[in-house]
């Protein structure tokens, strides 16, 4: 079945930002800032997601060793992970994302059926240019290399003028079937 044709008739939930389809999911999260963990917890109430784990740590500090032994305190693997980060002129914005990532796809490469990652960054203001280069990296391998391998990559770009919940909403939506059309798109979030 093609990335946007979604068969699975799933539970009416009107209020779901994910229209339903993580429901019943297993989703990993990783955050470098412990202020998302509470949004965090009530989204994954809020989506009735099934089985999911979260990941607080420093960015750099995530190794696919990390996400393999938070799999096995899990029924089985994740097929959906999101990431709610903070970036600012301090780190190493782009190889710490880039890096990430290559380790999530590395994690969800050799699953069965569409699997997501969706990455919401909150930037500081004045790193425009880290901003710039990731939208396009998150296009460019969504399109070229993960959507052959059916895995639907987007992300929420924004500042800590937007609430954390509303993110979060965001990236939950672009995690869900409504996203397998979306593939490589980055949102902005603006307050």
């Amino acid at each position: 079945c093609c990335p946007t044709c979604d068969e699975i008739i799933y539970e009416d939930l009107s209020t779901s930002y994910s229209g339903g389809s993580l429901s019943n999911s297993r989703v990993m999260w990783v955050t470098n800032n412990a202020k998302f963990v509470d949004d965090i917890r009530i989204a994954n109430e809020h989506e009735n997601i099934w089985d999911a784990s979260i990941i607080n740590e420093n960015i750099l500090d995530i190794s696919l060793v990390k996400i393999l032994d938070t799999e096995k305190t899990n029924i089985s693997p994740f097929e959906h992970i999101i990431n709610v980060l903070t970036l600012d002129k301090k780190d190493d914005s782009i190889y710490s994302v880039f890096n990430l990532i290559q380790k999530e796809v590395d994690y969800l490469q050799n699953m069965t059926g569409i699997t997501t990652i969706s990455t919401i960054i909150y930037f500081a203001d004045d790193i425009d240019v880290e901003r710039d280069i990731l939208s396009k990296f998150i296009c460019g391998i969504a399109r070229n290399i993960l959507l052959a391998n059916k895995i639907i990559c987007n992300a929420v770009f924004t500042s800590s003028l937007v609430p954390a919940k509303e993110a979060i909403q965001a990236g939950l939506f672009m995690s869900s079937k409504y996203a397998y059309g979306l593939s490589g798109e980055v949102l902005i979030l603006k307050p």
